[in-house]
C-alpha cells in the first residue's frame, strides 16, 4: 500500500465481526439469512465520523471503531477495494480464456443438455430464456 494511504482493514475487521455476531444471534436452524454488515457499519461509520463527545464514545463502542479518526478513510479504501475486485471479476467473466468464463459456459452447457433430456427447473433456472 502506498505511503499515506489508509488501510481498509480498520473498516473490514469490525464489519466482518459484525456479520459473524449478527449471524450467531439471528440465524435459526437451516433457514436462510440475508444481512448486510457492510451497509450497517458504513451507516454507523458516517454517524461516528460526525459525532463528538459522549455520542462518539457510545457509537464507537457499539460499532467496534474505538477512537480511530481514520474510520471514514478506511471505509473509503474498503469501498475502492470492493469496486476494484468487482471490476476484475467482470473482466474475467468477459475473457473467454479465463476459468470464470469457462465455468459459466460449462454450467450453461450442462443446463441446456439437461433441459434437452426433459428435466424441469425452477423459474430461476428456466430452460427457456
Amino acid at each position: 500500500m502506498a505511503q499515506g494511504a489508509t488501510s481498509f482493514e480498520l473498516a473490514a475487521k469490525p464489519t466482518n465481526e459484525l456479520g459473524v455476531d449478527l449471524h450467531r444471534q439471528l440465524a435459526i436452524g437451516d433457514e436462510n439469512l440475508c444481512i448486510s454488515p457492510y451497509s450497517i457499519d458504513s451507516a454507523l461509520a458516517m454517524t461516528f465520523a460526525g459525532a463528538d463527545g459522549e455520542t462518539r464514545r457510545r457509537d464507537g463502542a457499539c460499532s467496534k471503531f474505538s477512537k480511530c479518526d481514520d474510520v471514514p478513510a478506511s471505509f473509503s479504501a474498503l469501498q475502492q477495494s470492493l469496486e476494484q475486485m468487482s471490476a476484475k471479476k467482470a473482466e474475467l467473466v468477459k475473457d473467454p480464456k479465463s476459468s470464470a468464463a469457462k465455468r459459466t459456459d460449462y454450467v450453461e452447457h450442462r443446463q441446456h443438455a439437461l433441459c434437452a433430456k426433459g428435466l424441469s427447473f425452477s423459474r430461476r433456472f428456466s430452460c427457456h430464456r
